[in-house]
């Protein structure tokens, strides 16, 4: 089925009319009605808004698949991240409880945009999460917090690599 097909299909197994619809969607009637009468595809944003308002995925929508529901099977963090799945409350807190104030305040930080990004994102792939927080001690009470996106990393790690191929060849022209 075409995504107009589909669009007109699912509004009305939820019984809803074309203006109740882009009232809850704050999508304009206008607009919908090219979209459910196949006049014009709508942008990846209207389809995910869309998707989501339906509570199924862009696939379905787009004819891709006949599977409505999305998948709701979480990545397993502990694997993504390496970490052991023993770690019970009593020790977390024992941990806890020996960090200095700053160490705390960033693990407590790490695990709020951890939550929040597992909580949005779960379709999505997580390569926005940051590598491990580097933290340094400068002095008594000063320390550097430093963390890199794997996206970041990746940019630097390629600048690094062209930066070394010219001055190779930098050094090969000068001889």
């Amino acid at each position: 089925m075409a995504l107009h097909d589909n669009l007109k299909k699912i509004r009305e197994e939820r019984k809803l009319t074309k203006k109740e619809l882009c009232e809850k969607t704050r999508i304009s009637e206008r607009a919908y009605l090219t979209y459910e009468f196949g006049e014009r595809e709508p942008k990846v944003s209207v389809i995910e808004k869309l998707a989501d308002f339906y509570g199924v995925s862009t696939d379905y929508l787009l004819g891709r698949t006949t599977v409505k529901q999305m998948a709701t099977e979480q990545p397993d963090l502990f694997e993504v991240l390496g970490l052991e799945k023993s770690f019970d409350d009593d020790e977390f807190m024992r941990i806890y409880s020996t960090l200095p104030d700053i160490g705390k305040q960033i693990l407590v930080d790490v695990m709020a945009r951890l939550g929040q990004a597992t909580t949005n994102n779960s379709h999505k792939k997580s390569a926005h999460l940051t590598q491990p927080v580097e933290v340094k001690q400068t002095g008594d009470d000063e320390y550097i917090i430093q963390t890199t996106t794997v996206g970041e990393e990746m940019d630097r790690l390629e600048a690094e690599q062209a930066r070394k191929i010219a001055d190779a060849r930098a050094k090969k022209n000068a001889v």
